[in-house]
């Protein structure tokens, strides 16, 4: 999303002052945002469950469900959202509660349409600012993880190769010409997903191979780590099925936590 794209945010106006509502509405409208509003600290909390907004202008005071309690419960599920809190004199104090639970700043009334606009277009540009750094993290944690990758690769190939194509990996022996997989006596029967899965692991070994890793090798996926840790666990589970003696309690393929999974074997 632009930050000079106004026009694509979307804003909640709360207040139980019908004129109030009325006022903020056309304001807000004129500068080409999409405005919705209601009196009802319930109904808010309704229409942001069921609708993304990217500014909410919240009054403190109404009953039964006040600002406060509308903040808080929308910031146990919505961080992102920003929040300007409308006060009179005598709430200053709620005020300061507003900002210490997350809203970004709070508007005296009754608020001067200048002002009203100039507050909102500086809280919607930190929510642009903070989406643009966001997606800016996912995709240095996507380079990070390609270059890991890269230099793992490059780790393994300065590696001697199997003799005659056979690794031998504690119990586990890997034929990699007949793409044949034995633990202790028994040949595995593993799909081609999983026995890419145990070569890599076991090539690897002792050092843990990362999710986004096996993605990129095993499964040919450029993702996130959060994408690439759903996937990967996905196919580790029924490798586990089918060489761990107890699959809930497994002792050759560990996860590691915040790293990856690793061949013990």
């Amino acid at each position: 999303m632009s930050p000079e794209s106004t026009h694509t945010h979307n804003i909640l106006v709360v207040d139980d002052e019908e004129n109030i509502r009325f006022i903020m509405e056309r304001t807000l409208a004129h500068s080409n945002y999409r405005v919705k509003s209601t009196g009802s600290g319930s109904d808010a909390l309704t229409l942001l469950e069921n609708e993304f907004f990217h500014l909410v202008l919240l009054d403190l005071h109404m009953q039964p469900l006040s600002g406060i309690q509308v903040l808080t419960e929308l910031r146990k599920n919505n961080k992102e959202t920003e929040v300007i809190i409308l006060t009179g004199h005598s709430d200053i104090e709620s005020a300061i509660e507003a900002l210490r639970l997350g809203a970004f700043d709070y508007l005296m009334k009754p608020v001067q349409p200048d002002i009203m606009r100039q507050r909102v277009a500086t809280a919607l540009k930190r929510y642009d600012q903070n989406q643009y750094k966001t997606r800016l993290r996912e995709q240095i944690a996507n380079l990070q993880s390609t270059l890991q990758a890269l230099e793992t690769n490059v780790d393994l190939e300065k590696q001697p190769s199997a003799v005659g194509g056979i690794l031998r990996k504690g119990p586990l022996t890997i034929d990699t010409a007949h793409r044949k997989a034995i633990l202790g006596e028994e040949e595995l029967d593993l799909t081609t997903t999983e026995y890419k899965l145990l070569l890599d692991l076991a090539k690897a070994s002792p050092r843990t191979v990362s999710a986004c890793d096996l993605a990129a090798s095993v499964l040919g996926y450029e993702c996130s780590p959060v994408e690439a840790g759903e996937l990967v666990k996905f196919h580790i589970h029924h490798l586990r099925q089918k060489i761990e003696p107890d699959p809930q309690k497994p002792c050759y393929i560990k996860t590691i936590r915040f790293e990856g999974y690793l061949w013990t074997g």
